[in-house]
């Protein structure tokens, strides 16, 4: 054990393939299981902000339940990311008003995305010269509403020029404000990290080749760059995390140490995490959902995480 458990997982519940009608449902089977904090996630954000009574019914769902909101995954997607040109100023007005909705549910994190669409589009490709203003304007005048609602805007880790871990540093240091600062996705991280770390302490060169074409073709066309430790470079400025395992090619969200599919070291990562000097929060976002692993197993699985030690299944 690396320490006692300091950390409260938050659980995404409410992912795209959940109906809305069942959100409440699997709330409860993780309430039920002993989880104790569920992470606010985008699509719900925007059902609060079209409908008032959507978000008055989720108080009182959290309130029967014994739940409680510390994390939401912002506003993302082609329609809210940072650096998204088509309806900038609508996109910056939505962020502020979802932001609002975090004071209101005493949320603590909210997770943004700089964004790929524009830089993956395929006629249309657009640059740093253009999405760097695009990310820094949006951040620029939304965080007074993360000052104001107590939030942190965090910046999170993806595997996509735009959203490697340079550029996340690169806006944290512009602002160098208190409300921006990092959340660091595990998943991302294994994607773009250089090597495999084996339980022996050994570890092994990824194989370029084994990621999809396109990996190659578009996302990385100017040459694939691969880290040596992605969260060492993130580290003073993690606040939250979404943790997640994978194949160490794809995102495939899938829970820690999944037999056969999972290849994170989780031991050696958490100890590394745990020790983030800014770390306020974890969260689980494995889509348990599309693995068909039920909540009490979820939850059992996270109890090895939250102490700090590899899952056991």
């Amino acid at each position: 054990m690396i320490q006692d458990k300091k950390f409260k997982v938050s659980h995404f519940a409410a992912w795209n393939v959940v109906p809305e009608c069942l959100e409440e449902n699997f709330m409860a089977e993780l309430a039920a299981a002993g989880a104790e904090r569920i992470t606010t996630m985008s699509r719900q954000l925007v059902s609060m902000m079209e409908n008032r009574e959507y978000l008055e019914n989720y108080k009182k769902i959290l309130k029967k339940l014994s739940l409680v909101t510390k994390d939401a995954h912002g506003l993302a997607g082609p329609r809210y990311d940072l650096d998204i040109p088509e309806e900038h100023e609508r996109i910056i007005e939505d962020h502020k008003k979802a932001l609002d909705i975090c004071g209101e549910l005493g949320i603590e994190t909210y997770t943004v995305h700089v964004g790929a669409a524009p830089w993956c589009r395929r006629p249309g490709h657009m640059g740093f010269d253009v999405l760097r203003p695009l990310a820094l304007d949006t951040l620029e005048k939304i965080i007074p509403y993360a000052e104001k609602n107590n939030c942190i805007l965090a910046v999170e880790n993806s595997f996509e020029p735009v959203n490697a871990p340079g550029e996340l540093l690169y806006y944290i240091n512009y602002f160098s404000s208190p409300y921006v600062k990092c959340c660091y996705d595990s998943g991302h991280a294994n994607i773009m990290g250089k090597y495999f770390y084996h339980a022996d302490g050994s570890r092994t060169e990824k194989d370029p080749a084994k990621y999809k074409p396109t990996f190659h073709e578009i996302v990385w066309f100017e040459g694939l760059k691969l880290e040596e430790d992605v969260l060492a470079l993130l580290a003073p400025h993690v606040v939250t995390c979404h943790l997640h395992d994978n194949d160490g090619y794809g995102d495939n969200h899938i829970l820690p140490g999944f037999p056969g599919r999972g290849t994170i070291n989780w031991k050696r990562l958490l100890k590394q995490l745990f020790a983030c000097p800014n770390l306020k929060s974890i969260q689980n976002e494995s889509n348990f959902a599309t693995t068909h692993v039920i909540a009490r197993e979820v939850v059992r699985i996270f109890d090895y995480i939250e102490r700090g030690e590899n899952p056991v299944w």
